[in-house]
């Protein structure tokens, strides 16, 4: 399937697309290059454009290569939460089935990173919220097609899922601001 239809599928027709994707083979090298690494650079060359025409050339490139590159490791850890917990509820233990889970129900996210182009942060901040909340309903409804959970467990596991990926994005920050805190205070250090 292009990547133009799968996107209209899984934003207009969740609950007929997640079948579809579930029986389609893939790996993790096919659902990256042909679908998470090209999504992901909407909202990076978004932001990097809206920096150039607005704000701070130098700030927005940074910001959209640590986003995307982020973003995409993210997508990853997610895939492995899936994997490590789904065989709790009854799911299949897979980092495929996960990556699919995981990176299909991005996609709102990433499309409304088009918004980067407007300098309305009250705009973006709400619609962003919007396509977040309806990544995590793609999200439940995706679950019990691509992980094979019983129904009567698939909330609990989608609850599940966005606790510990949530868990584990905040770590990631934590990671991330030590090692750049690490680096700026040696920098400063040798400046100084």
């Amino acid at each position: 399937m292009d990547i133009v239809s799968r996107v209209k599928g899984i934003l207009l027709s969740p609950k007929t697309e997640w079948p579809v994707i579930a029986g389609e083979p893939a790996t993790v090298n096919s659902l990256y290059t042909g679908y998470a690494m090209i999504l992901a650079a909407i909202p990076a060359v978004c932001l990097i454009i809206g920096s150039v025409l607005f704000g701070s050339p130098k700030d927005g490139l940074i910001t959209a290569i640590v986003m995307y590159v982020l973003g995409l490791a993210l997508l990853f850890l997610q895939a492995k939460v899936v994997e490590a917990v789904a065989p709790n509820f009854g799911g299949k233990a897979d980092t495929v089935a996960g990556l699919k889970l995981v990176m299909y129900a991005a996609t709102p996210v990433w499309i409304v990173g088009v918004l980067y182009l407007v300098p309305v942060p009250a705009i973006f901040g709400l619609l962003a919220l919007v396509a977040m909340l309806y990544g995590l309903y793609l999200l439940f409804l995706g679950v019990r097609p691509i992980t094979n959970c019983p129904e009567d467990k698939s909330l609990v596991l989608t609850l599940v899922i966005i606790g510990v990926s949530i868990i584990v994005y905040f770590a990631l920050i934590f990671i991330v601001k030590l090692i750049v805190g690490i680096f700026v205070d040696a920098g400063g250090a040798v400046v100084g």
